[in-house]
């Protein structure tokens, strides 16, 4: 899978009193972010992203950026985030001297950004298992889309599509965006508040399937419990304190508890046996959460 980490590093210093992003830390000289690019490069990030200041440029392939890209074979690419650009609307903008934020540095970056990528600081130190972690949330390879329902996810031969649940089917805009899924293959993911009866998930499932038109191809489904607004336990509470022997009350305000923690690592882990078999032999895919 290809993975790009883009790391800003364009940051004045002001506080530190000087560019504390090459300043040389480690027992060999290592500065902060190598060792974020280490970990990264562990994790299976195949491709570096460096956001500077023009002037930083010979400073950082000195004393890093040309030596990993000769050890490991990884390709650094360097962006210059400077307040000029695509500011062209805010003209007072282009007289700061701080950057102006992570939004703007992924723009300056977006010539050079060309697979899933994930933003760090280059200040921060954040540890293999965070690195970890943010590699496991990058979409997986060949997925051509990720996020609420919207047409781009029709370019997908295969649509993973996630929904919560409102009143015995999806929410509204899951309920919308399936019936456009026509020729397409399609597996759904759903989580529910009263959950854990399998009864009830799989009636669930078939309400929502319905909602396919016919030349879809239906590839199965799959639920959990998830958490539900505090709305919900609001007016459970309130049933409560009118009626202290309320039991159907107490029995939805202990569900709803249980709630909080889904969907839990068991549940995802569940999730990814689930879809990872969906996937065997499909290239083109589409999250639609």
């Amino acid at each position: 899978m290809d993975m790009t980490l883009v790391v800003m590093a364009a940051g004045l210093g002001s506080r530190y009193g000087g560019v504390k992003q090459i300043e040389r830390l480690g027992p060999d000289g290592e500065i902060l972010m190598e060792y974020a690019i280490y970990d990264a490069l562990r994790a299976g990030f195949d491709r570096i992203v460096l956001i500077i200041k023009p002037q930083m440029l010979q400073d950082v392939r000195a004393l890093f950026g040309d030596r990993i890209e000769q050890r490991t074979g990884v390709r650094i690419d360097y962006a210059f985030q400077t307040p000029e650009r695509f500011t062209a609307a805010r003209p007072e903008l282009a007289q700061r001297q701080k950057p102006l934020g992570t939004v703007h540095a992924v723009l300056c970056a977006r010539d050079v950004i060309e697979t899933p990528f994930a933003v760090i600081n280059a200040d921060d130190f954040y540890g293999r298992g965070a690195i970890d972690a943010i590699a496991a949330a990058l979409p997986p390879e060949g997925c051509v889309y990720r996020g609420a329902p919207a047409p781009e996810a029709l370019d997908a031969d295969v649509i993973f599509a996630g929904f919560w649940t409102d009143k015995g089917t999806c929410a509204q805009d899951m309920a919308g965006f399936l019936p456009l899924c026509g020729g397409k293959k399609v597996a759904l993911f759903g989580t529910a508040g009263f959950g854990g009866d399998p009864d009830y998930f799989n009636m669930l499932l078939e309400n929502v399937k319905k909602l396919l038109p016919s030349d879809a191809v239906y590839l199965g489904g799959w639920m959990c419990q998830g958490r539900m607004p505090g709305s919900v336990r609001a007016r459970f509470a309130a049933q409560l304190e009118q009626d202290p022997e309320n039991a159907n009350a107490k029995r939805m305000l202990e569900n709803f508890d249980r709630a909080l923690s889904h969907p839990d690592e068991a549940d995802l882990a569940a999730a990814a046996f689930f879809s990872n078999g969906k996937l065997a032999g499909d290239t083109a895919a589409a999250e639609s959460l």
